[in-house]
């Protein structure tokens, strides 16, 4: 079981890194590539870190988490594309527009699995709680890190736009 998952895992995030790639060029897709992994690695890593076993809640968990994360990153890259003319506002106002709905839905999905946790089966609580710790990653991966990392990578941020009347920033 955890052999075909672990293939069908990496032929769907492979699949899903090239439409990034695609859509939003090499940089912006390469950031949302990362920000993808980052919720994904540490639930995992948690996962494998407290002992407990691979089974068929604990396994759904990573698919889960990443639909959420690739969901939260389009919204996200979507709206920065849109944004771009903006330089070093562009993760500002992407942030103003999007970064509601974002955290709604991911507060909405926690508050929904937050129920499974009080559950009497061990595998609907297990299952419960590495999904609401992943979904609460994704969305601060999408929040937080995938703008830090476009502030980091993409030239147009370190450009801010001149107002008139106003010099140049310094090069």
């Amino acid at each position: 079981m955890l052999q075909t998952q672990a293939s069908s895992f990496m032929l769907s995030f492979a699949l899903i890194a090239g439409l990034l790639l695609l859509q939003f060029g090499i940089k912006a897709g390469l950031a949302g590539i990362i920000a993808n992994l980052l919720p994904l690695v540490a639930t995992t890593g948690l996962i494998c870190w407290l002992g407990i076993p691979f089974d068929f809640a604990t396994i759904l968990v990573t698919g889960i988490t990443l639909g959420l994360a690739v969901d939260d990153s389009i919204h996200f890259l979507h709206g920065y594309q849109r944004q771009e003319d903006q330089g070093s506002l562009a993760t500002q106002r992407t942030l103003t527009v999007v970064g509601a709905p974002i955290m709604a839905v991911g507060i909405l999905f926690c508050l929904g699995l937050a129920v499974l946790t009080q559950s009497d089966l061990v595998v609907l609580v297990r299952f419960g709680f590495f999904t609401l710790f992943g979904i609460s990653l994704s969305v601060l991966a999408t929040a937080v890190f995938l703008p830090a990392l476009l502030g980091l990578i993409d030239d147009r941020v370190a450009r801010a736009p001149t107002q008139p009347g106003q010099p140049a920033p310094a090069s």
